[in-house]
């Protein structure tokens, strides 16, 4: 697994994983209903599942030494670049200030269930 490591106010360092879902069950209790499967991103730096989307970021630790790959055109003649770098995901306590980032909530939805599950 390719990391990196990121020096933090003290002087020591942080290992980073990169991006990485988990796939997790839950149990419902309620009787007729089948257990829930779903996925969660694992914090790059605790390790720990991110279960609110709401609280967490995407960061990207990206290589300038690399040129921007063209990867198609989107919209309108638009071009779609690869950015060089690596994806992480973090809790907000976790966070070592990477940028660019954005929201979790932004990329993932917290509600993974089909259309037709909704109603239940």
């Amino acid at each position: 697994m390719n990391s990196i490591l990121t020096p933090t106010a003290e002087g020591t360092q942080t290992q980073l994983a990169p991006f990485q879902l988990a796939y997790y069950c839950i149990q419902l209790h309620q009787e007729g209903y089948s257990d829930e499967l779903i996925f969660l991103p694992i914090c790059s730096v605790c390790r720990q599942p991110i279960r609110d989307f709401s609280m967490g970021n995407l960061i990207v630790r990206t290589d300038d030494s690399k040129e921007w790959e063209s990867v198609g055109i989107i919209n309108d003649g638009d071009r779609l670049l690869r950015v060089p770098g690596e994806v992480f995901a973090v809790h907000f306590e976790c966070d070592p200030g990477l940028k660019p980032w954005t929201r979790l909530s932004n990329v993932l939805r917290s509600d993974q269930r089909f259309e037709w599950e909704k109603s239940r």
